[in-house]
Parts: C-alpha cells; sequence; structure tokens
C-alpha cells in the first residue's frame, strides 16, 4: 500500500471531549473531519464484537465482571457514560462514513469474526485498518486478507515491547504503531521513512510537532483538536468554530 500523509486519529472517538468508545464519541470525532477514528473490540460470551478498551465492564460501564463472560443482551443494557450505551463493531461500520476506522482487536479469537463482520457490513470499504498488539493475530489477519487493499494490517508495539518489533518488522504489515520508547529502533525507522510508522502516545501540541518533524505519518489522539489546529496552521487554515469545538 502507498504511504499515509500525516493523519490524526481519534483515539477511542474523541475520549478526552466524550465517552470513550461509544457513538456519541465516534461520531463528536468524525464532524472534526479526523482521518480515522480508533476502537477496540472484544467477543462477548455469546459471539458478539464488543466495542471497549478493557476487558471488563467495570471502568466504562455501570457494570461489572468480563466482556466475554456476559451476554450481549446485558452489556447493551449498560450505561457506557452520558446515557450513551455500549455499540457493536457492526454499528460503527454502518454509521461512522466519513471517516476511517483503526479497529484494534483486543483477543486474537474474534479476528475471524471481524473479518467477516466487514466482508459483509462494508466490502467496498478500503479506508479501514486492522491493528492489534498481537502477532499472532496481525498474521491471521495477513493471511486471511483476499488482497492488500482489502484492510491495512498494523502492528501495535508498546514502550516495553522492543524484541516484538525487531523480531516481526518482517512480519509484512503495512503500518507500525510505535511508543515513542521504541522510536530510535533501526525497526521504527524502516516503517518511518517509508511514511507507514505512526506514533503514539501524542498528548500536546508539542509531542505532535514532534512527530511531524521527525517524519511519522501520523498519531493517535485523545483530543483530536490539537492535531487538527496544528495541521491548519501550517497549512494556513482558519479552522471553523464547528471543527474546533
Amino acid at each position: 500500500m502507498p504511504p499515509m500523509p500525516f493523519r490524526i486519529v481519534g483515539h477511542r472517538g474523541a475520549m478526552a471531549l466524550e465517552p470513550e468508545n461509544t457513538m456519541r464519541s465516534f461520531r463528536r470525532a468524525e464532524s472534526m473531519g479526523v482521518d480515522a477514528v480508533e476502537l477496540d473490540v472484544w467477543l462477548s460470551r455469546d459471539g458478539r464484537l464488543v466495542v471497549m478498551h478493557d476487558p471488563t465492564l467495570d471502568r466504562t460501564t455501570n457494570g461489572a465482571g468480563d466482556i466475554a463472560d456476559a451476554s450481549w443482551n446485558t452489556i447493551q443494557a449498560l450505561d457506557a457514560g452520558q446515557g450513551e450505551h455500549v455499540p457493536e463493531l457492526e454499528a460503527i461500520c454502518r454509521e461512522i462514513r466519513q471517516t476511517g476506522l483503526q479497529i484494534e482487536i483486543k483477543t486474537p479469537g474474534a479476528t475471524e469474526s471481524v473479518m467477516s463482520l466487514l466482508r459483509t457490513v462494508c466490502p467496498d470499504r478500503r479506508d479501514i485498518t486492522i491493528s492489534t498488539f498481537s502477532v499472532e493475530c496481525a498474521q491471521a489477519v495477513l493471511a486471511g486478507r483476499r488482497d492488500d487493499a482489502e484492510w491495512r494490517v498494523g502492528l501495535i508495539c508498546g514502550a516495553n515491547e522492543r524484541d516484538k518489533l525487531e523480531e516481526n518488522v518482517d512480519l509484512g504489515m503495512d503500518q507500525l504503531m510505535v511508543n515513542w520508547a521504541l522510536s530510535d529502533l533501526d525497526a521504527a525507522e524502516q516503517f518511518r521513512k517509508k511514511k507507514c510508522a505512526t506514533i503514539w502516545q501524542c498528548t500536546t501540541s508539542d509531542d505532535v510537532l514532534r512527530a511531524m518533524d521527525e517524519g511519522w505519518a501520523g498519531t493517535t489522539l485523545d483530543d483530536p483538536r490539537i492535531g487538527l489546529a496544528l495541521l491548519a496552521e501550517r497549512a494556513g487554515v482558519t479552522l471553523s468554530e464547528s471543527e474546533n469545538a
């Protein structure tokens, strides 16, 4: 796949402004004009693709317990903040159409279900990235996609995963998503030079400016306004009130 321009990805939607990983959060980020929204996917007890970051319901809803032990009916009835409900991946794919999707698979067991859903619900979309911390999952998606235009595949590497990054640089993924702590590695540099490596976590304007100046392909932001404002400034564009809201 071709290299990407600098991309602003809304982390769990616009989680600094709205309840994370909810439809409200994704719509807010989409309305701002982000390049993509990032979301996380788990499997419920009855095999539904649940959009939530944590493996448990406790932190972001008024429920408790593991997602894997809960039915979709139970999960759907919970409050995920400000009266929002926990969304299912299918709903996100159907409703968020004006921006790309960066779908992080949190458990390898969900891999086949995610690929099947995408082929059924949005077979013609070419703005979807499937990302994961799991090498096993990344390999399964690479092996399972029909061609390299179907989805981008990204491997996420955390601050303490230097060996994982260096050992899997030739895995064949389209995109590398690295923590700042790994930015000095040769493996990260290879992808950065091809404009196929994004950096996390950026939390301030200075972080985003550094990422731009160092040639990274983009970043995820809890508050996408930070990155969008900087891109607009560099382009000599003034954001409207609605875009900066």
